[in-house]
């Protein structure tokens, strides 16, 4: 073979291997296109339906993930959440959602999906796979059951709770209210004060009336490991009982529907909540909504230690409008533990002021004088 022809046929073969790797890059340009676009029409098509929620704080790195998607976008305050959307918690991070006027805080390493139909007329339901969760539900809240595995947990208005899910199984606190455990077609009531006890492994559920501290640690510990519990574990320390809860908080002010006018505010320049002390209690949890449409915002979350008021100064915060604001009163122990709480005190007010106009200076004329 001459060396003409050598070279000829090396151009024929870098030619092919070139029109080869040209081909193989359209083709991934055209596949990452019709993914991108699928992604896009999703989005497109979650956002035209009617939201199940909104987030109403968030701390560090919330994702969400539609249904039917594989790509995980991120969570932001205001952010709509819609049907079948998976919401996962990373590490160190939380997220409170606004579910049907159900206010549902998410602790780290939670994962969750939302369902409900864009008619409405099903319930809000929560599939719970793994982490921590604590609802609250107000008055005008609508009805939500969260789903564990073949169970399901309802709530009712006026009612608070938490859940923590481990592989092995749930513990379930009722602070205030009541919620159901049904499991088919069977359902058992628990009312405030009690603690819930779900064992997937036994496929058995707890509800004592009265259960130690130590003994529902021990449990806890046993659903949330993984691994088989060794032959000698050294004896825990004695932990306090756990002690029934306290007393509600009463005489709340600003009281229930007042009105709050501008000369109140010229006069004080601030908006004081107070309430009743409540023996055994040295902290209060004070939180403020304000009313919108359809839903309650969170606008303040706050704490005091050993005091029964606290002072908004900052007024910017407000606008015109129907607020309501509950206390709730804590004991902390020695090592900064919540040991006892009381049931939520909820109280309103009407913000009524006069908005100010534009500002129309008047033509300036000459000015005289003598020195």
């Amino acid at each position: 073979m001459s060396e003409t022809q050598f070279k000829e046929r090396r151009k024929v073969s870098r030619a092919s291997l070139d029109l080869f790797v040209v081909i193989f890059c359209l083709c991934g340009i055209a596949v990452s296109l019709f993914l991108f676009q699928r992604e896009l029409f999703m989005t497109f098509k979650s956002s035209a339906n009617e939201p199940a929620g909104t987030v109403e704080v968030r701390r560090n790195t919330v994702q969400r993930r539609m249904i039917d998607r594989v790509v995980w976008d991120r969570l932001y305050n205001e952010s709509q959440l819609f049907n079948g959307d998976l919401v996962r918690i990373a590490k160190q991070s939380g997220v409170t959602l606004n579910l049907d006027n159900n206010l549902v805080e998410l602790g780290e390493n939670t994962l969750v999906r939302i369902q409900k139909d864009a008619d409405g007329r099903s319930i809000l339901q929560i599939d719970f796979y793994s982490g921590d969760i604590r609802v609250v539900s107000g008055r005008d809240s609508g009805a939500m059951q969260l789903a564990i595995g073949d169970r399901i947990v309802e709530t009712s208005p006026n009612s608070v709770f938490s859940a923590s899910h481990g592989d092995n199984g749930m513990v379930l606190r009722v602070t205030d209210g009541s919620a159901s455990i049904e499991k088919d077609g069977q359902k058992q009531e628990a009312q405030a004060g009690t603690v819930i006890t779900i064992d997937f492994r036994n496929n058995e559920i707890y509800i004592p009336e009265i259960r130690q501290y130590e003994e529902l640690q021990q449990t806890e510990q046993q659903i949330n490991r993984a691994e088989p519990e060794p032959e000698y574990e050294p004896e825990p320390p004695p932990q306090p009982a756990l002690q029934p809860m306290l007393a509600t908080p009463s005489n709340l002010l600003p009281a229930i529907d007042s009105r709050i006018g501008a000369e109140q505010l010229r006069q004080n320049m601030n908006i004081t909540f107070s309430w009743s002390r409540v023996s055994g209690a040295n902290a209060y949890a004070l939180i403020v909504y304000r009313q919108l449409n359809q839903r309650r915002q969170q606008i303040l979350r706050t704490e005091t230690r050993d005091r029964t008021s606290f002072s908004l100064e900052d007024l910017s915060i407000l606008d015109n409008g129907t607020y309501f604001w509950t206390v709730e009163a804590l004991s902390y122990d020695a090592s900064n533990r919540i040991t006892r709480r009381s049931r939520l005190a909820e109280s309103s007010f009407l913000l009524d002021i006069p908005l100010p106009g534009r500002a129309q200076p008047r033509e300036m004329g000459v000015l005289y004088g003598t020195e």
